[in-house]
């Protein structure tokens, strides 16, 4: 849908979209299984990259690393996310 509406970027900002998108869980907030995290989805060339913004302290384990690897999202710090919306234009 992102071609046919001609947008190369999605923001995934609503933490319960962001842990269904992933098949992530959390405990950020009490009593609701999400994680504290944004994700940038972008378009280029048919090509689709997903991003997760979030706190890196989260995703020190091999196991974690090695579960975002395998699904081709690449890790990058919760508080890289203004720096790289604002960049966005610029690439």
């Amino acid at each position: 849908q992102m071609k046919s509406a001609n947008a190369s970027h999605l923001l995934v900002s609503r933490l319960d979209e962001v842990c269904w998108l992933l098949n992530i869980r959390g405990q950020d907030v009490p009593f609701c299984p999400v994680v504290l995290a944004y994700v940038l989805l972008s378009l280029s060339e048919d090509k689709l990259e997903t991003t997760l913004f979030i706190d890196e302290n989260k995703t020190k384990q091999p196991d974690i690393q090695d579960y975002f690897r395998d699904c081709g999202v690449q890790l990058v710090s919760y508080n890289a996310i203004f720096d790289h919306i604002r960049n966005l234009n610029t690439r």
